[in-house]
């Protein structure tokens, strides 16, 4: 974004860098508290809680497991050995189907 200044002395020029001080530090500030809340709400805990969804039996929570283990390593697996010298567009496409794949088995 390109703005046009209109600074015509050196004390105007100086009251415009504590203006941009004075901005930048609100805009810290605000990125800490964003960050500390994104934080805090993608901790371990969460994400595993969100993953393995509690279920009436043993065996099928497991099988969640299992499935959302291969729906992310499968992908991996895939394109680091037989897709290695294929396109970007190729690996896209592999790891969107394997990863409905892993998620199907069960």
């Amino acid at each position: 974004m390109k703005r046009n200044y209109n600074i015509k002395s050196l004390d105007e020029l100086r009251q415009y860098k504590q203006v941009l001080n004075l901005e930048s530090g609100s805009q810290e500030i605000w990125m800490k508290e964003t960050a500390t809340t994104l934080i805090k709400s993608f901790s371990l805990p969460d994400i595993m809680a969100k993953a393995v969804k509690p279920s009436l039996g043993n065996q099928s929570a497991s099988k969640n497991i299992t499935s959302t283990i291969l729906g992310v390593a499968l992908p991996v697996v895939l394109n680091k050995t037989l897709f290695r010298k294929s396109g970007w567009f190729t690996k896209i496409v592999v790891g969107m189907v394997s990863r409905q794949i892993g998620k199907r088995i069960k």
